[in-house]
């Protein structure tokens, strides 16, 4: 348990550091995307504003010297934090990734405020990443998981019923509204009005109900996923089958996507080409400027992936050498580099999320070892209750050959008597 404590030290923080700016090679980067920077020009320009210079200074040395990193260059941005995903992925860019996770297209109509968030009777809210509402009347619940997490089918089910509940009320309240209006409407006319509209029939019907697609992305997956390690991407199907073939539309959806395997996938997939390749049974193109045979192009969800998942000069060359568009993210993040001031105003709450996943993944830890202890004691407790009842029968044995021993000399004793009184005749 000595793991648990409220406060990281230095060392920690800085490992920590790099869940957020993982440290790079700028000179591999394809130019475009390098940016270097002075530090005394970096403290200039934070310098210049007393608000910005104040948070600074307000920080932990660990923290100060990872952001600085980051502004001079030396260090990338892990997009999968909540702020610096929200500013880079645009609606444009929403509607793209949610097409190629979900196989279909998809138009968004509608990114839904966190304050939006239903609360429970009992003053709970369940907080959700992101939720969006498509032109198809669906809905959308997109959760990043930086830090692998228990349940997290429960967890993707728990918030797929709370959506399922939250539109079941918002359809409610539509017809509510849609009668009242009619009525204010109706009274409104002028009295002996010939040719009253009909009170408008917007009655509730279950089918009403569209589906929620919950998506995870997690970037360290659990054991159970990983048992898959030839897939990255698990889909539910759009029908629930039942066992005598009948079929009824799903209204929860589910998408897990494994970064970490596809990262696993596509290394394996590039060192056996590359084997290959040296073996002389592939070989390259003739033309240099061209990419190697054996290197066949990515799809576009791979492309999403590797944004996503990889932090390498060399996938970061291959897709926006691929799929160019992808260049314009990059230099937003580079962006953040020269504007200190925008990136000092989400900072606080990336290393808030950060700590937060620490904390989060030592109270888990805990647990774990709480019920590994549990389990032990539990293990010791029916190894004593198995030696206790071993003891007992045992004793139970002794006493029952001690009561035939004492059986036995008294029918000796009986017998001694009988042979005496015998002699004596």
């Amino acid at each position: 348990m000595g793991y648990f404590k409220t406060e990281t030290t230095g060392e920690e923080r800085r490992i920590l550091g790099r869940e957020i700016f993982p440290p790079m090679d700028r000179l591999r980067l394809p130019e475009a995307l390098r940016c270097e920077r002075l530090r005394q020009e970096v403290i200039e320009d934070i310098s210049k504003n007393p608000e910005m210079l104040r948070r600074y200074q307000e920080m932990r040395p660990e923290d100060q010297e990872m952001l600085m990193e980051f502004f001079m260059g030396n260090r990338g941005l892990n997009v999968l934090y909540d702020p610096f995903f929200k500013k880079i992925m645009n609606q444009e860019r929403l509607e793209r990734f949610l097409s190629q996770v979900m196989g279909q297209e998809v138009k968004i109509v509608k990114i839904l405020p966190p304050e939006s968030m239903r609360q429970s009777e009992e003053g709970s809210v369940m907080i959700m990443d992101m939720i969006v509402k498509l032109s198809d009347g669906s809905y959308v619940d997109l959760e990043i998981q930086r830090i692998s997490v228990k349940f997290p089918f429960e967890r993707a089910v728990c918030y797929a019923s709370d959506m399922v509940v939250r539109q079941y009320e918002q359809l409610k309240l539509e017809q509510k509204r849609a009668k009242r209006e009619w009525r204010e409407w109706n009274e409104g006319q002028q009295n002996g009005f010939e040719g009253k509209e009909s009170e408008p029939k917007v009655e509730f019907n279950y089918q009403c109900i569209r589906p929620v697609h919950v998506i995870v992305i997690m970037n360290s997956s659990t054991k159970r996923f990983r048992e898959f390690e030839g897939e990255y991407i698990h889909r539910t199907s759009d029908f629930v089958e039942f066992d005598t073939g009948l079929k009824e539309r799903a209204i929860q959806k589910f998408i897990f996507v494994s970064l970490d395997i596809f990262r696993r996938i596509r290394d394996n997939r590039d060192r056996n080409r590359e084997s290959v390749g040296t073996d002389g049974l592939i070989g390259k193109d003739e033309t240099e400027d061209k990419e190697p045979l054996d290197r066949s192009r990515m799809t576009e969800l791979e492309a999403w992936m590797y944004f996503l998942a990889s932090d390498r000069p060399e996938d970061i060359t291959r897709l926006i050498r691929e799929y160019p568009e992808f260049e314009e993210m990059y230099l937003e993040v580079n962006q953040f580099r020269m504007h200190p001031e925008e990136m000092m105003s989400m900072i606080s709450e990336a290393i808030r999320i950060l700590d937060e996943g620490d904390a989060k993944l030592q109270i888990e830890m805990l647990h774990e070892e709480l019920e590994q202890m549990q389990d032990m004691i539990k293990e010791k407790d029916d190894a004593l209750k198995e030696k206790d009842n071993a003891i007992k029968e045992k004793d139970d044995a002794i006493k029952e050959r001690n009561i035939t021993i004492k059986e036995k000399d008294a029918q000796i004793k009986t017998l001694m008597k009988q042979i005496e009184q015998l002699q004596k005749r």
